[in-house]
């Protein structure tokens, strides 16, 4: 039920994997029977609704590669390597936010500061 109590329609795709001759690796899930899709607009052709899931994909891809591996995630459970990943960044980052902060009162370009907020 969509707000207000509301029904909405939706699309949904389902498809079967094409089998594939080459076996999953040890440690990996099998591939799922079934694969589905769900969108609330209904006008998407199929065609176009799988590829609108293949560029989201691509993006949630990268954004688990930046916080998995880049450090730039929440530190689970603090644990170590991600730590001495994390902090650094963020400590250059505050760093530059200052040094940039004491330039612009060395030259005067920040106007009154009781009104006009540059962060």
């Amino acid at each position: 039920m969509a707000r207000g109590g509301a029904w909405a329609l939706v699309r949904v795709v389902a498809r079967r994997p094409q089998s594939t001759s080459t076996p999953h690796q040890p440690g990996q899930s099998p591939p799922p029977a079934l694969a589905a899709w769900v969108s609330t607009d209904v006008t998407l052709r199929v065609h176009d609704l799988l590829h609108e899931y293949d560029d989201r994909w691509a993006v949630d891809i990268a954004i688990r590669d930046t916080n998995a591996f880049d450090g730039l995630g929440r530190e689970q459970g603090r644990k170590r390597h991600r730590i001495v990943g994390a902090h650094p960044f963020r400590v250059g980052m505050a760093a530059a936010r200052t040094l940039w902060f004491l330039d612009q009162v060395a030259c005067g370009t920040l106007g009154n500061l009781c009104y006009d907020r540059p962060w």
